[in-house]
């Protein structure tokens, strides 16, 4: 028997070729044994058995940023997070908890990286999960993501206790 998503096909010449494409190795992977049987004009007939080997290539789907950089409070704020594996166009999105306010999830509608971007307006401790889907129906991935916001630095202030006498001259 051929694996899903291989066909054996007859392309027109006396000799006849096996082709397809597999689109979902995890689902395919492993030893298979298949007969091919060939007739001529005369009703001649000839069988041959063939093995092949698919060899499970699949790489999961897995959030490979290991944190995000922490943010202060009113200051802008841009972090890149990059998914690999998996197949096809990424899907991304913010599974539980919230990012600190004044920042939001940006995607790219395809790629292997998202964007958590804007400007923090409250300071704090954040935790939040982001979940990564592909287009190839692999596990979602997800990772926890621990962020602080710092308060925003008090404005610069020059106090003068005491004004020194200036001499003219």
């Amino acid at each position: 028997m051929l694996p899903a998503g291989v066909t054996l096909a007859r392309d027109g010449t006396p000799s006849t070729t096996v082709s397809g494409t597999i689109s979902n190795e995890t689902e395919v992977a492993g030893d298979y044994t298949f007969s091919i049987s060939v007739r001529d004009s005369e009703n001649n007939r000839v069988e041959m058995s063939y093995d092949i080997v698919i060899e499970d290539n699949f790489v999961p789907l897995t959030i490979v940023s290991t944190d995000v950089p922490d943010a202060e409070e009113n200051v802008p704020y841009t972090a890149t997070v990059e998914a690999q594996g998996g197949e096809g166009a990424y899907t991304w999105q913010i599974r539980g908890g919230e990012l600190p306010p004044g920042l939001q999830l940006e995607e790219d509608g395809t790629g292997a990286t998202t964007t958590i971007s804007g400007t923090p307006t409250m300071p704090g401790s954040f935790t939040f999960q982001l979940e990564v889907r592909d287009d190839g129906g692999a596990s979602p991935a997800r990772k926890t993501i621990f962020m602080e916001v710092a308060p925003e630095p008090p404005p610069l202030r020059i106090m003068t206790v005491e004004l020194l006498p200036v001499e003219q001259g």
